[in-house]
């Protein structure tokens, strides 16, 4: 991920201050229930954690393809769905040692592959 950094001549400085920024959100999450503020929390944990991987946000100068961006990571939760289901039904199977499903997974994975498995 690429996060804009040094000087740019397009360069607008942000549109609140920081003490502004955090009085809007005290504001905001004052009318959130547990729920929402949980659900707040692992967004604001996903933020610093990409800013203490990447640096920090700075989207004036960031350069990123925005759609190209949204359109990998939505292939990417995608597979992730697909390998957890995939995942999920092994597990089952093999925990209730449920044969016929073992089959069955194996089946589909030959007629994927065009019948060539062993």
């Amino acid at each position: 991920m690429r996060r804009g950094r040094g000087s740019s001549p397009y360069r607008m400085e942000s549109l609140v201050t920081l003490e502004q920024a955090n009085a809007a959100l005290t504001a905001l999450t004052q009318k959130m229930n547990a729920d929402e503020l949980e659900v707040l929390a692992l967004v604001a944990r996903k933020i610093v954690n990409g800013s203490a991987k990447h640096g920090p946000m700075a989207l004036d100068t960031d350069t990123r393809n925005w759609p190209k961006e949204i359109q990998d990571e939505r292939i990417d939760a995608a597979l992730y769905g697909y390998m957890e289901q995939i995942q999920t039904e092994r597990r089952k199977a093999r925990e209730t040692k449920d044969v016929a499903a073992l089959e069955q997974l194996r089946q589909n994975i030959r007629a994927m592959a065009g019948g060539e498995l062993p």
